[in-house]
């Protein structure tokens, strides 16, 4: 399958339009480092902005990044998900969050992948960036000259993790021009910043990405901490197939990060996606045309020293409300409306039909701040049964989470 490949760039218009647009000449300093944009990724209109141009740390934003040029080069035939990666003595020496791998030992480019979108693993960015550019400062230079083919105008990459360097910054509106490109350019890949959590050699790392389960229509896509940075969070969600991009840098801790995105989010969902905002992300130029889409690929996730501040707060799930609530089940989705969670839990089962049962199908009722979530499920399985079930499911791009018993 062929798939033609565009290059998206926000382009700045009627300034007037902005709420907030404010250029600077370097990074902000710890105090003054809020920003934020929300984008339709349908119509590339700017929904949102609050200093959008300021420049920025990326911290483990950067690994988005990382991610894109591992998916250019699988797609060329440079890397397979399947080929082997040696941890070397520089990757195995990365500040936390890491995988836990040792100088010598081995991972897969799937399993390296996976440990970058849910831990935001230091060490694993590193290995790709490594296999990729061959060393991670030539790997780096790779990364600025694509964030700049896909009009990165503001960004420049130093390393492949997003630990601290200097002259390693970006901004709101860049990344949210990567996210676009991500969705557009590597669709087959997506999935993986979905992927709840996932074990290599023992060590299980869970998505530091707290939106997914909970927040309706969040399906990615990556988390980043500094302490020049604050929290930083890159989501996607969609719903009615309206599909927004949102980034929010300078959070002051976790939760009034993934807060302030889903007020944003909520604000843009509720407005009619017409192009009465000035800015929008406009195709620039159109590369790799003839790139070859021909594979079909599972999911998993990683985050480093920079992130590890996000490591101690899973996101905790309620167990089933049924009789089953001695045994495991799997969540596909969280909703509005019973009748939505219901017909997920359906298509589920119908994607996975040896792994799930239709007279399991349990629609939860969990309350939140504007009233009620219903979440699907599919209740009556065993640990190994829900972790085949998602692992099936994530190959067929469903977003699917284990669920303990109480």
């Amino acid at each position: 399958m062929f798939s033609a490949k565009f290059a998206f760039a926000v382009r700045l218009l009627p300034a007037a339009l902005l709420l907030a647009a404010t250029l600077s000449t370097g990074p902000a300093s710890a105090v003054e480092r809020q920003s934020a944009i929300i984008i339709d990724a349908g119509t590339r209109a700017v929904l949102y902005a609050e200093a959008p141009d300021a420049q920025r740390y990326p911290a483990s934003l950067t690994k988005m990044m990382t991610l894109y040029l591992t998916f250019d080069a699988i797609d060329r035939g440079r890397l397979s998900l399947g080929q082997q990666l040696t941890m070397s003595q520089h990757a195995a020496t990365q500040q936390p969050s890491v995988t836990g791998l040792r100088a010598g030992e081995h991972l897969s480019v799937e399993q390296a992948i996976m440990a970058v979108t849910t831990k935001s693993a230091n060490d694993a960015a590193v290995a790709l960036g490594e296999a990729v550019g061959g060393s991670e400062d030539n790997f780096a230079v790779l990364m600025t000259q694509r964030a700049k083919s896909l009009g990165m105008t503001n960004t420049v990459f130093r390393n492949a993790s997003g630990l601290p360097n200097r002259q390693q910054h970006t901004t709101a509106r860049d990344m949210a021009t990567l996210a676009l490109a991500l969705w557009n350019n590597h669709r087959p890949y997506y999935h993986f910043f979905s992927v709840p959590e996932v074990t290599i050699d023992g060590h299980t790392l869970v998505n530091h990405n707290h939106l997914l389960g909970r927040y309706q229509g969040a399906d990615g896509i990556k988390t980043g901490y500094i302490h020049d940075s604050g929290f930083n969070l890159v989501a996607s969600a969609q719903r009615d197939n309206r599909r927004l991009i949102g980034v929010v840098f300078g959070g002051i801790s976790v939760s009034s990060r993934d807060h302030e995105m889903e007020r944003l989010l909520d604000r843009g969902f509720a407005q009619n996606g017409d192009l009465r905002y000035a800015n929008r992300i406009d195709d620039a130029n159109r590369i790799d045309d003839s790139a070859k889409l021909n594979k079909t690929i599972a999911a998993l996730n990683p985050v480093p020293a920079a992130d590890a501040a996000e490591a101690g707060t899973p996101v905790t799930e309620q167990g089933s409300t049924s009789a089953e609530s001695d045994s495991w089940s799997v969540q596909v989705g969280a909703f509005n409306k019973a009748i939505k969670a219901e017909k997920q839990a359906q298509r589920a089962i119908k994607a996975a039909p040896k792994n799930l049962q239709a007279d399991k199908v349990n629609v939860e009722a969990s309350p939140d701040d504007s009233g009620k979530l219903y979440r699907a499920r599919i209740a009556g399985l065993t640990e190994q049964e829900a972790r085949d079930a998602c692992r099936q499911l994530h190959r067929k791009k469903f977003i699917c989470k284990p669920i303990a018993p109480n």
